[in-house]
């Protein structure tokens, strides 16, 4: 008995109902009933090819954490404080991007503006609360 899989691809390579019922040892009509299921077979087929791009595209995000982190381990071994630096913000952008792509972060964030003007002296006196609070060195007259 043939597969089904067999009869699929043997149409989806351009073969006509006779030359395909004839190959597979079936009749016309099966190959005409078997046409009518190809659409679904083939979304199904997109689907698993989609499913295995996107693990794909996950391995590949792994593969780039792990080489992020040894890179990493080799510039604070070295003393490279800066490429060290560097290789955690790659790290940083690549857990962004999966928590993006998990829909664990909004990728569409909002920035919004309040502009305020305030009089010299209110001004004055909220910079002095301000650098009081973070014991500012610098003194305001």
């Amino acid at each position: 008995m043939v597969a089904c899989h067999e009869i699929e691809q043997a149409m989806l390579s351009g073969g006509s109902y006779r030359v395909v019922a004839q190959r597979c040892a079936v009749s016309r009509d099966a190959i005409v009933r078997h046409q009518r299921h190809l659409p679904a077979v083939l979304a199904r087929a997109q689907e698993v090819k989609e499913v295995a791009h996107g693990d794909s595209l996950l391995a590949q995000l792994r593969d780039l954490t792990s080489e992020a982190q040894r890179l990493k381990a080799i510039a604070e071994e070295a003393g490279d404080y800066r490429a060290a630096l560097a290789a955690v913000r790659e790290l940083c952008r690549i857990v962004e991007l999966m928590a993006k792509l998990s829909g664990e972060l909004d990728s569409h964030s909002e920035t919004k503006i309040l502009n305020v003007t305030l009089d010299p002296e209110t001004a004055q006196r909220i910079s002095k609360t301000f650098l009081a609070r973070h014991q500012s060195p610098v003194e305001i007259t």
